[in-house]
């Protein structure tokens, strides 16, 4: 209540008549937001990455908190291009994936003959996206090593790593949690991204997934899920698809990906930075 009494109050002395304030559209600081904007008529730019309410079950109240906050926005920030077309407004607004960052080259794919698979991130049952990959593995030959960095439900991941390897052709290596150039430099040792969430979920129209940014920033070729997010995106052609949520559409994925031709996914990121920041020029310019 402090914090929402302080922004509020914040706003009120520290803003002007149509300064653009940009903010994230958590219902929380929907009213204290939408009443400085009423006496202040600054203009909001909001960053919506996702529909809440198509997320989790709120209150009624929340649901209203975060409709007003739409409502009051002067324009937007979308992750996906579906969002976009979910809300359907006529407001200015700017499509941003996530974060349009290159990385320094530190090293280069592992060269010891064999391909070298990579999962980073989250390690949970709700998405799947570490236990997906790791299930693949079981229509993967020799050929093929899968690494996997992250946090989450490590001990389950383990169990099934020790399980697996002893009679997987393809192996599997967990090493925990990666962080700065130690996170780079391993991603960069791959030579395959996976992004295997599941394939269910309502979040799947607006969450963008970030790790296939960081993927392509980092060098990788990309295996993803068949999802409209990122069918309908700007890098659609770059990525390598399964149409089926099962293991083996995984594993078959993954085995007609060619490590062996020109590629330059970094540049593919750069060109979206550049878009973006022409792009947010004109959004200013319309507001």
């Amino acid at each position: 209540l402090f914090t929402l009494v302080w922004l509020f109050f914040y706003l009120l002395l520290n803003t002007k008549k149509d300064e653009i304030i940009i903010a994230y559209h958590v219902q929380w600081i929907s009213l204290p937001i939408r009443a400085a904007k009423f006496f202040k008529r600054f203009k909001l730019i909001l960053e919506v990455e996702e529909i809440y309410q198509d997320v989790m079950k709120f209150s009624d109240r929340f649901v209203v908190w975060e409709n007003k906050l739409i409502d009051n926005a002067d324009a937007f920030l979308y992750s996906t291009d579906l969002l976009k077309k979910k809300l359907a407004n006529n407001k200015p607004d700017v499509v941003i994936y996530g974060e349009y960052h290159n990385y320094n080259k530190l090293t280069d794919p592992i060269n010891d003959g064999k391909i070298h698979l990579l999962y980073a991130g989250i390690i949970d049952d709700h998405k799947r996206g570490a236990f997906n990959s790791l299930e693949a593995t079981k229509y993967l030959s020799e050929k093929y090593v899968l690494h996997i960095i992250g946090f989450g439900q490590v001990g389950k991941l383990q169990e099934m790593v020790n399980e697996y390897n002893k009679t997987n052709e393809c192996k599997i290596i967990f090493d925990g949690l990666k962080s700065g150039n130690e996170y780079i430099e391993y991603c960069q040792s791959c030579h395959i991204g996976l992004s295997t969430q599941s394939m269910s979920g309502e979040y799947l129209e607006s969450s963008f997934p970030s790790k296939l940014l960081s993927y392509l920033a980092m060098g990788l070729r990309v295996v993803s899920c068949e999802i409209k997010c990122v069918t309908e995106s700007k890098i659609r052609d770059v990525i390598s698809y399964y149409s089926h949520d099962n293991p083996s559409d995984i594993a078959e994925a993954i085995r007609k990906v060619n490590i062996n031709t020109d590629y330059e996914s970094s540049k593919i990121i750069q060109g979206l930075h550049e878009e973006f920041v022409e792009d947010v020029k004109n959004l200013i310019n319309k507001i």
